[in-house]
């Protein structure tokens, strides 16, 4: 995981979408927004997620791996799993909406976090259904819904969680919440290295900044 420093504007589809509705009044929540038609095609959700994965790099807000629309569908034993990049709501939307109820304001209505974009990143999403589809095969918000996540990547600290090596390989330094994660990552990685046309590896720390470098220019 490497510190995600998000920047002060939103990203276009979040901020041209909040001065349209504002005026209006409603539909100021991520689930109307997300569905709603963007004027550069597909929908404005899908936009967001294109905007902030270009933004980090093309790469996991958690685990480092590339996220990409080429990402398709995995099979397993009597159920299938689906990768893909999706936005990352690092507080629960429920949460996000819950706060505003007990501000005494009206989810839709009044802003919340779930429009925040301090709160959202793009993250690898693992999800799937079935009889072969266990949870622990799920990754992000399929396997983790209204849980709070303990290690941030917005959090400039969270870099001095993990160790990364020269193959990609990483390790947790600290805390528990750090080893689950590589422990979870590395399942992902497992999933990865089954499929034939599997064109994503792990990242170390060093390839981050070298890639960030790059974009910067």
């Amino acid at each position: 995981m490497r510190h995600i420093q998000k920047p002060a504007e939103s990203p276009a589809a979040l901020r041209e979408y909040i001065e349209s509705q504002k005026p209006v009044g409603h539909g100021l929540d991520y689930r109307t927004f997300s569905r709603t038609a963007s004027p550069l095609g597909g929908s404005r959700g899908e936009q967001l997620c294109r905007e902030l994965t270009a933004e980090q790099f093309r790469l996991c807000a958690y685990t480092g791996t590339g996220i990409d629309n080429r990402l398709g569908v995995l099979a397993n034993p009597g159920g299938r799993l689906r990768f893909q990049p999706h936005n990352e709501h690092m507080k629960p939307q429920s949460v996000c909406r819950q706060e505003l109820l007990d501000a005494g304001l009206e989810p839709g209505v009044n802003l919340g976090d779930d429009m925040n974009h301090r709160k959202i990143v793009a993250a690898l999403e693992v999800g799937g259904a079935g009889q072969g589809v266990k949870h622990s095969d799920l990754f992000g918000a399929a396997h983790r819904g209204n849980g709070a996540i303990s290690i941030l990547p917005t959090d400039p600290r969270c870099e001095h969680e993990f160790d990364f090596d020269a193959g990609g390989n990483v390790t947790a330094v600290r805390s528990t919440s750090a080893r689950c994660l590589v422990k979870k990552s590395e399942r992902v990685r497992s999933l990865w290295q089954k499929r034939p046309d599997r064109f994503v590896r792990y990242k170390p720390m060093r390839a981050w900044k070298k890639q960030a470098a790059r974009y910067s220019q």
